[in-house]
């Protein structure tokens, strides 16, 4: 009696501390997988259990210690078992044979053993529960489909969630979606066990989301086997139901190392400023030309005092002027020349934000470099007061921007009523669209042409959503064909 009382308070108390009630926690366990059950569960084991407690003597402190001590652990591992987390069952079923399983437990543990060898296959749980969906194949013409978006929709990244969420419903509605869509705020629950424990019983065949990547590995670690499209990218190794979207800095540098390439320049000079993030977009754009056929030539300068400054640095300008004035000092008479440059680059590509970017092609003008082409390549995701700001200082620049922003410049500078646009609703809309292509997610180096730009899919499962080319001069933005 004394073992059952404190057995009892154990897992009333290991109830409350994992966010369940101790009835609820032995329920769902031996529900769902046949152990954990209470002594009323089974009344030939109460009665065989107070029989051996009236013919046995009363134990040692250290006796009911370790008892407890492995009760904690079986509790542990079940659970464990419960979320799919087989590497865990193994570490408590080590715990329990290296202290010596108890006769009491030992049918138990033999149980679990039982499911740590199934667990080698690492099978989801889904495949527990006898369920299919471990591959991502989804009808959205099915009327009877059941949609989940599991997003922020309160606290600091409230905005973000309703952006996403209403992208993804208003590319459903386009789609002739005619299936349920749920919504389930990931801030609202303490941890996402519990979010799966409700969103299952709806049987979705679709899930949006999570956005966090902390989110992402704890959504991954539950082996759910739905089809799942994460709205950011987290390092984990995708199963073959999960896939991931978002933007795709790295993938905007490979555009840019292509656009050089295809187009025959010479060779490019970087402008970047002095910084971390200049740093790392330089060494991308090292490795990226590299990776190339044959790797372009290039010269690297910083922006130490001003633009104008860097690209007479850069091109030789300065060196021009240098010699002009040796010579002029030399034959003590006034010459006039036009500054020389480095003949072996033809290309500007500058890694600068917009204020600076934007000066770039008029000096060019100025040192009558028309044949040098300049190409900008935002630092950051450029914003639409970066185009509006600057509209008429905009000259001869080939840009690599989100079609969203373009699409934003264009209800802007034609005065349109002002759709629901920017990053999170082109990728809620893009999220859905590459849904229809669910049956080539495994070709390799495949690019997708969504309303809201070009998606690049990869065979690990993650999908980046790319920049576009685009000619800006004199207000005017202007879509370049790269194909």
């Amino acid at each position: 009696m004394l073992y059952r009382i404190k057995r009892r308070i154990l897992v009333a108390a290991l109830g409350i501390g994992l966010g369940y009630s101790s009835a609820t926690f032995a329920f769902s366990l031996g529900e769902l997988f046949g152990f954990g059950r209470s002594d009323e569960s089974n009344p030939q084991q109460a009665a065989a259990e107070k029989t051996q407690s009236a013919n046995q003597p009363v134990d040692s402190m250290e006796q009911q210690i370790k008892q407890i001590d492995q009760e904690i652990l079986i509790l542990r591992a079940e659970l464990a078992l419960k979320n799919g987390d087989i590497s865990q069952l193994q570490q408590q079923i080590n715990q329990l044979e290296a202290s010596g399983v108890l006769p009491l437990f030992v049918e138990r543990v033999a149980q679990l053993k039982t499911h740590l060898e199934q667990g080698k296959s690492k099978p989801s749980l889904f495949e527990f529960l006898g369920l299919t969906g471990t591959r991502f194949d989804v009808d959205l013409t099915d009327p009877n489909a059941v949609v989940a978006i599991v997003l922020p929709m309160s606290g600091d990244y409230q905005r973000v969630g309703s952006s996403l969420s209403l992208g993804i419903e208003s590319a459903l509605k386009k789609q002739g979606f005619k299936g349920q869509i749920y919504h389930f705020d990931t801030e609202q629950y303490g941890n996402l066990y519990l979010l799966w424990e409700r969103l299952k019983n709806f049987q979705p065949n679709l899930i949006f989301g999570p956005l966090k990547k902390l989110n992402i590995q704890a959504w991954h670690d539950l082996q759910t086997g739905v089809p799942t499209l994460y709205l950011n990218d987290a390092p984990i190794n995708y199963q073959s139901y999960e896939k991931s979207l978002s933007p795709s800095r790295s993938g905007g540098m490979l555009k840019s190392v292509d656009y050089l390439h295809k187009n025959f320049y010479k060779g490019a000079l970087l402008l970047a400023q002095d910084d971390e993030r200049a740093a790392l977009l330089l060494d991308e754009f090292n490795a990226l030309n590299n990776q190339q056929a044959k790797s372009m030539p290039y010269a690297v300068q910083r922006i130490e005092t001003s633009v104008d400054d860097g690209i007479e640095k850069g091109l030789g300008i300065e060196e021009s002027k240098a010699r002009a004035a040796v010579l002029r000092k030399r034959i003590a008479r006034t010459i006039e020349f036009v500054p020389r440059s480095r003949q072996d680059l033809d290309a500007v590509l500058s890694l600068l934000p917009a204020n600076q970017a934007v000066q770039v092609a008029p000096f060019l003008n100025l040192y009558q470099l028309s044949h040098v082409k300049h190409l900008w390549f935002a630092p950051q995701v450029p914003k639409l007061t970066d185009l509006t700001l600057y509209q008429t200082a905009w000259q001869e620049t080939y840009a690599f921007l989100p079609t969203y922003l373009y699409q934003s410049y264009q209800q802007e500078v034609n005065l349109r009523p002002q759709a629901e646009s920017g990053i999170f609703n082109a990728l809620g809309t893009a999220a859905v669209e590459i849904l229809t292509f669910s049956d080539q997610f495994d070709q390799r180096d495949w690019l997708i042409n969504t309303s809201v730009g070009q998606v690049e899919t990869r065979p690990t499962g993650q999908f980046y959503l790319l920049p576009a080319v685009y000619f800006l001069n004199n207000a005017k933005v202007v879509p370049v064909n790269t194909d």
